[in-house]
């Protein structure tokens, strides 16, 4: 019923907007930002970048809408959009979730 979504961009600004966005839309309970540094192979190239980690937290029915917010206003050419499912958590932040998005 609830997940967490997870992507990376190259810099917080872009982290910033993205969430406030998918806090506005009321598809994201919330969203984490973490400092990571990625090794990665693109277009047959090994690559090493600092980015910015997202970690979203959901419901598993609000993916899609998810999806296409990060898509439409992500810089990279094919960015990580994955989705996580919670199997089990704390029932009051479970609850909370369900609160603060999209009925």
């Amino acid at each position: 019923m609830y997940s967490i979504v997870v992507t990376t961009i190259l810099n917080k600004s872009d982290a910033v907007h993205i969430s406030e966005l998918l806090i506005s839309e009321r598809a994201a309970a919330s969203v984490q930002m973490v400092n990571v540094s990625s090794v990665f192979r693109w277009k047959g190239e090994v690559h090493r970048r600092d980015e910015i980690q997202m970690l979203i937290k959901c419901k598993q029915r609000d993916y899609k809408l998810i999806e296409q917010l990060i898509a439409d206003n992500h810089p990279y050419e094919t960015p990580e959009i994955i989705q996580l499912n919670i199997n089990n958590g704390l029932g009051t932040y479970l609850d909370w979730i369900k609160e603060v998005t999209s009925p």
